[in-house]
C-alpha cells in the first residue's frame, strides 16, 4: 500500500499527461493551436511533471528503506543513522501487520539525533516490541496506541516503549525475559521475542531494560544505554 499509492498517483498523472500531449499535438497539426492553449498546456504539464517526480521519488525512498531495514536485520555492522527516521522505516516495514488492527504509533525523538551503532539490533528490538503489542497486547475493539520516546539524559540515552494494551499479570513480569516463557502459546507465542530483546539490549549493546505493566492499562519498557564502542550518538546541525 505504501508503494502502490505514490505509484498509482504517478501512473494516473502520466496517463493524463500523455492524453494532453496527444490533444495539443492534434491541435497543432490541424492548425487550431492557440497561444492560450499552449500556455495552459505548459502550465498543466509542469504541475503534472512535479507530481510525477515527487511520487516516484517517494516510491524510491520507500523501496530503499525496505531494502535497508532488511539488510540491517541480518547485518551487525556499525554505521551512523538518523534514529527517528529509522524508527519510521521499521514501522513502514510492519504495515502489513499493523493494518490488521486499529492503531496509532507516536514517535517522540529529537529530529537531529543520529546514532553511531548497529541499526539491525534496533530494528529487531522495535520489531519485537511492536509485534508483541499486536499479538499479546491488542484488545479487540480498542485502538492500540503505541508511544516510542527517545531522550538523552546526561551521558545516557533512554528509549521508552509503551502501549495501552492488555498489560501483564504482576506475577509474570519477572519471567517475561526468560527463554520460552509465554502466556499465549495456543495462539503461536514462542516465548522468544522478549528474550531476544533482552539479550540484544544487555549482551550486544551493554544496556539495561526494565518493564512496568498493569492489567488493562498497558505495558512500558524502558531501555537505557551508556556510550560504548557499540553505541554513541551525536546531534547534527539542522
Amino acid at each position: 500500500h505504501e508503494i502502490s499509492t505514490p505509484l498509482g498517483v504517478a501512473t494516473t498523472g502520466s496517463s493524463y499527461l500523455l492524453k494532453q500531449i496527444k490533444r495539443i499535438k492534434k491541435s497543432m497539426y490541424e492548425a487550431k493551436l492557440s497561444k492560450m492553449d499552449l500556455v495552459n498546456f505548459i502550465k498543466k504539464a509542469e504541475e503534472v511533471s512535479e507530481t510525477l517526480e515527487n511520487n516516484l521519488l517517494r516510491a524510491i525512498e520507500l523501496i530503499k528503506s525496505f531494502k535497508q531495514v532488511s539488510v540491517d536485520q541480518s547485518n551487525l555492522n556499525i554505521r551512523t543513522f538518523s534514529f527517528k527516521k529509522y524508527i519510521y522505516e521499521i514501522i513502514i516495514n510492519l504495515k502489513q501487520e499493523l493494518k490488521k488492527i486499529d492503531n496509532e504509533i507516536i514517535v517522540d525523538s529529537p529530529e537531529n539525533l543520529n546514532l553511531l551503532s548497529i541499526p539491525g539490533i534496533f530494528s529487531q528490538i522495535i520489531t519485537n516490541f511492536i509485534m508483541n503489542s499486536i499479538i499479546h497486547g491488542y484488545i479487540e475493539g480498542n485502538k492500540l496506541i503505541i508511544n516510542i520516546k527517545v531522550k538523552i539524559v546526561e551521558d545516557e540515552i533512554l528509549i521508552t516503549y509503551s502501549d495501552n494494551g492488555k498489560g501483564i499479570e504482576n506475577e509474570n513480569i519477572p519471567k517475561i525475559f526468560d527463554s520460552f516463557f509465554t502466556t499465549n502459546r495456543e495462539n503461536g507465542g514462542s516465548g522468544l521475542g522478549l528474550n531476544i530483546v533482552y539479550d540484544l539490549v544487555t549482551q550486544e549493546l551493554g544496556g539495561k531494560i526494565d518493564c512496568e505493566s498493569e492489567i488493562h492499562k498497558g505495558t512500558k519498557f524502558t531501555i537505557t544505554f551508556k556510550k560504548s564502542d557499540k553505541i554513541n550518538w551525536i546531534f547534527i546541525e539542522t
